[in-house]
């Protein structure tokens, strides 16, 4: 039993599972010409990775195969991804249509209001059930992180940590919001290069929310002048990630905080490489020995789902070590949650063979001049990233929900159609309402 529990377009399908369009209707089940019944699955988003998952089950199962009902529009219009986001909610909420869902793959945005509404079923006691699964053989801070009100509403086969890195110019200044902000205003180059502005906005966010928000009384006050100051500096950061300039910053010494997402291995060797070796790790402020987890996607249950077995065998088969190693082996996976899988992957990309210097891997990162290529692992690198990975891990559940709101007014703002009073008005107006629907 885990405990501590705490509380996102290519189609990749096979033959077998493009043959499954024709079927017919059993006990209001769809039925394919092998017999086997269909399993609904619900998804905001239509990863590559995901199609490879289905048409694998699809390829191996003789008693159900797996259609996939896809919600998001891939449009810039923040109007068409609220009403598909909308679309999406109501399939899943909705237990009497045609198409309710068996399996919902959701993300950090959605799995909050899914878990805290109960419309999930809880893995819990499945995985506990499962031979073929040891909650200790996987990375616990991660499934830990899912829990909602004691129970495991959904589980991930890779996650993403997402970190603060900072070059020791920075780690010597701290991490208070005063100092963040006040350093941005007098710079002329990006405090925290890799992403742009609105992934910046959205980490700093969640870095610095509870200085706004007093979750315990269910108030907020985003008039704090230093509200702005944060969106001011995540606003002020280029459209597109500027690699030269924080190259040119870094080889100056000049202090760099930079929010991350782990994706790799190599990602966490180019920042060292980067920063000549001389960086610091953390989590975020007030805690420094916590980190979020942004999950590729969230594998959960429905509540009413008639078929909850054989979902379940679906997402146990992405659980085993030998899946996940493989998948991870061709760049469909980011971290496996698997320790065994993730060792393996330690290994192979130790030794990965370099071409010209650099590693021969298909998202080589490269920073600035050549002098900041990838080189072979470290073994410095692969014990902080160990170090990272032993942190508690944290998914901020009840955070993305007013992160969304704030994201959505922002953007207006920075838009033209909000002034920075309405701006704050929505938001204290929304946030508030959002509080008192979760106290």
């Amino acid at each position: 039993m885990i405990i501590n529990a705490k509380r996102t377009a290519t189609l990749l399908l096979s033959l077998s599972f493009l043959l499954t369009a024709a079927c017919t209707r059993t006990d209001d089940v769809n039925v394919d010409h092998y017999g086997r019944r269909e399993l609904v699955l619900a998804s905001y988003t239509n990863l590559a990775k995901l199609n490879r998952m289905v048409a694998d089950f699809n390829n191996n199962s003789e008693d159900y195969y797996i259609t996939i009902d896809v919600y998001e529009t891939y449009g810039d219009d923040p109007q068409e991804n609220m009403e598909a986001f909308k679309r999406f909610s109501t399939a899943v909420m909705s237990p009497n249509t045609s198409r309710y869902p068996d399996i919902v793959v959701s993300n950090t945005s959605s799995y909050p209001m899914f878990a805290q509404q109960r419309t999930l079923a809880d893995l819990g006691p499945y995985l506990d059930a499962d031979e073929n699964h040891d909650p200790a053989a996987m990375f616990e801070g991660v499934l830990n992180a899912l829990y909602v009100d004691d129970r495991l509403y959904g589980v991930v086969a890779d996650f993403i940590p997402h970190i603060l890195v900072m070059n020791d110019a920075a780690a010597t200044l701290g991490l208070s919001l005063e100092t963040v902000t006040a350093l941005q205003s007098q710079a002329d180059y990006p405090v925290s290069g890799i992403y742009d502005r609105w992934n910046n906005l959205g980490f700093w966010l969640l870095a610095y929310l509870n200085e706004f928000i007093d979750w315990e009384a269910g108030t907020c006050d985003f008039s704090d002048p230093r509200f702005m100051a944060l969106v001011e500096m995540t606003l002020a950061y280029p459209s597109s990630f500027d690699p030269d300039s924080l190259a040119e910053a870094a080889k100056d010494g000049r202090p760099i905080y930079m929010n991350i997402e782990l994706r790799s291995l190599y990602q966490l060797q180019a920042i060292i490489n980067l920063f000549g070796g001389e960086f610091s790790v953390s989590g975020f402020p007030g805690n420094e020995e916590e980190i979020n987890i942004l999950s590729s996607g969230i594998y959960s249950i429905t509540a009413h789902s008639r078929q909850k077995d054989a979902a379940w065998a679906f997402i146990s088969g992405c659980l085993s070590d030998e899946y996940q190693a493989t998948h991870a082996a061709l760049w469909y996976f980011d971290l496996p949650v698997s320790r065994k899988a993730f060792e393996d992957l330690v290994e192979r990309q130790s030794e990965e063979e370099l071409i010209d210097g650099r590693a021969r891997i298909w998202e080589s990162v490269t920073i600035g001049p050549d002098s900041y290529e990838m080189t072979f692992l470290h073994a410095d690198t692969v014990a902080a990233y160990r170090r990272i990975l032993d942190m508690d891990m944290n998914m901020p559940i009840v955070s993305q929900a007013a992160i969304q709101i704030i994201f959505e007014e922002v953007y207006e703002y920075y838009d033209g159609k909000r002034s920075m009073e309405q701006m704050i008005h929505n938001i204290e107006n929304r946030v508030g309402l959002y509080l008192k629907e979760i106290m």
